[in-house]
């Protein structure tokens, strides 16, 4: 978790996301911050944002990719630009739809 400045804090928790997806495709999960919330107590009003690490990815053949030693896989995602984050993702999803309906037809 991050506040406003950009420092960590320990999430109560790790946090997977299982489901398959497509080479070249993304996917979106969303977690209820409920237990955050109780696990920060008063400090839980400072977090800003969260910084997701992906630490591995299983493939349906079984093989598994992790990040080589010494290279970080994250992304940081603040309260304060989630709206424009939100549009352009959905804007990069239906412009995707919209190419591949194009080449089926």
């Amino acid at each position: 978790m991050l506040d406003g400045v950009g420092n960590r804090y320990p999430a109560s928790q790790r946090y997977i996301a299982t489901g398959t997806v497509k080479p070249q495709d993304g996917d979106a999960v969303a977690y209820s911050t409920d237990t955050e919330k109780e696990h920060f107590g008063q400090t839980w009003e400072i977090i800003e944002g969260i910084e997701v690490r992906v630490t591995r990815v299983m493939f349906k053949d079984g093989s598994v990719w992790m990040p080589q030693k010494g290279h970080v896989c994250k992304a940081q995602f603040m309260n304060d630009e989630y709206k424009a984050e939100i549009d352009r993702r959905w804007d990069t999803a239906g412009k995707k739809v919209e190419q591949q309906q194009k080449q089926k037809n």
